[in-house]
């Protein structure tokens, strides 16, 4: 009996084969990607038949085609509403459950956000999936969370030195701040300026590492409705 073969499939978005070492592209350099491709099978004459992002998602999936889009059922609270752009229907099996049920152990990892978006049903036949938050208008940290200097004194870990001395960064365009929470547990008393930056270098530091290397900046990013239209400003 033939070996069961690994399937791993990767998908991005409006990558060009023309852009890829492994269809001929002299000029960019993928080799990680030519490298899986020289031990994989690769397809030359292989085309979605509908397009932008969830149809052709929805196709791959299922194994169906997408196009027509006779049904279109939006999906609340979505940040797009086009024709064709919408949940894998609980009618349809997925390949995913298909290769579950042949015994594949199965997994999903996307930082693509309406693949996790509530309602698309992208996450079925998969035994364990991966969100990597953060990307397009994903609502992971709203800008209009709570303060810094409130979460500071319930011991918030992103800003935490030690058991007694915490750091807030000046992420909304404010001076850094340190608080001695023995002495201090209200957080009232700012002793930044007889610190030299010695703390807060300190916590900067184990911040980036805990970021892998570089933090976001949530100021001035868009907001959408409660139906995933632009949100207008008020004056």
């Amino acid at each position: 009996m033939a070996e069961t073969p690994n399937l791993v499939v990767v998908m991005s978005d409006t990558l060009r084969t023309a852009h890829v070492g492994c269809y001929g592209n002299p000029a960019i350099h993928t080799p990680s990607l030519d490298a899986f491709a020289a031990r994989a099978m690769r397809f030359t004459r292989a085309y979605p038949e509908s397009l932008p992002t969830i149809p052709v998602r929805r196709a791959l999936h299922t194994g169906r085609r997408a196009y027509p889009f006779r049904d279109y059922r939006p999906v609340k609270w979505d940040i797009v509403y086009l024709p064709g752009w919408q949940a894998i229907s609980n009618d349809e099996d997925t390949v995913a459950e298909n290769l579950a049920a042949a015994g594949y152990q199965t997994g999903f990892a996307t930082d693509t956000l309406p693949y996790f978006a509530p309602g698309f049903n992208f996450q079925r036949g998969f035994w364990q999936w991966e969100y990597l938050r953060g990307q397009q208008q994903d609502r992971w940290r709203s800008p209009f969370a709570v303060p810094v200097e409130r979460l500071a004194r319930y011991g918030n870990h992103l800003v935490a030195i030690d058991d007694r001395s915490h750091v807030l960064t000046s992420i909304d365009g404010r001076p850094q701040e340190i608080f001695d929470l023995e002495a201090d547990p209200a957080c009232q008393h700012d002793i930044a300026a007889k610190d030299n930056g010695q703390r807060f270098k300190q916590a900067w530091d184990r911040l980036l590492a805990d970021a892998g290397g570089e933090l976001p900046d949530y100021r001035g990013r868009k907001q959408t409705d409660a139906i995933g239209q632009k949100a207008r400003s008020k004056q």
